[in-house]
């Protein structure tokens, strides 16, 4: 028998998703959380065959990793009302086995935790389409670090402190961004970070930049953008 354990910011809703489980043989619901930092200590402490989140605001790509790994090959699903190809492309590269629309049929829902729990790979095929579509850039540790700092407004003698280089070599980096990225400038560069962030990472934008004798932490950035988007948000 399956374990299902379900983390939910609509508990009405997930009733409905609960009697979606109750309907397949091999699986037996574990419990609902409302709170993510419930749902991990549980999915820690006790075997779990499935893990259903909800996509909310608390759901980030760190969020998803800490769960991915404490589940321990449990088949980890996003219970999504819409979902980014680039938040999508992440969550798939840390484990997570499925991704089902609130607005799918009940045959649909009942067909991706199967899947998932029979240790398949599932996703609905018009997002799947738009996956295939996607062209992706894949950023290293350090350009991550780079844009994170550049959308904070730091200048490249607070950038090279920060990353403990020669602001020759920061001039090096963005060189190199702005061709990767199709930037032409630092406020190109800054904009397609900052339209890259999840809404929970929006906040840290609040921190002050760095000063004479102070490191600026850098803004997380993901570690695979969309080229479409970016171009996009580029032009």
């Amino acid at each position: 028998m399956n374990y299902v354990s379900v983390y939910s910011v609509a508990p009405v809703a997930a009733v409905g998703l609960c009697r979606v489980v109750e309907m397949i043989d091999v699986l037996a619901l574990s419990r609902i959380y409302c709170s993510v930092k419930d749902l991990e200590e549980h999915v820690d402490a006790e075997p779990q065959g499935l893990v259903l989140l909800e996509v909310s605001s608390e759901i980030t790509i760190e969020v998803l990793g800490r769960v991915v790994s404490k589940a321990r090959g449990a088949g980890v699903i996003l219970w999504a009302g819409a979902v980014s190809t680039e938040f999508l492309s992440q969550s798939m590269g840390m484990g997570v086995r499925g991704v089902i629309f609130k607005s799918s049929s009940v045959e649909l829902h009942a067909e991706c935790l199967k899947a998932v729990a029979s240790g398949q790979m599932w996703v609905e095929r018009g997002l799947a389409q738009k996956l295939l579509r996607a062209d992706w850039i894949s950023l290293t540790p350090r350009e991550r670090q780079l844009m994170g700092l550049i959308a904070q407004g730091l200048a490249n003698k607070e950038i090279a402190w920060s990353m403990d280089i020669t602001e020759g070599t920061v001039k090096v980096y963005l060189s190199h961004l702005f061709a990767k990225v199709g930037a032409t400038d630092r406020f190109q560069l800054a904009l397609i970070a900052l339209k890259n962030f999840s809404a929970t990472q929006s906040g840290m934008l609040d921190r002050m930049p760095a000063r004479s004798g102070e490191r600026a932490v850098p803004l997380p950035m993901p570690k695979l953008l969309s080229r479409e988007r970016l171009m996009g948000l580029a032009g």
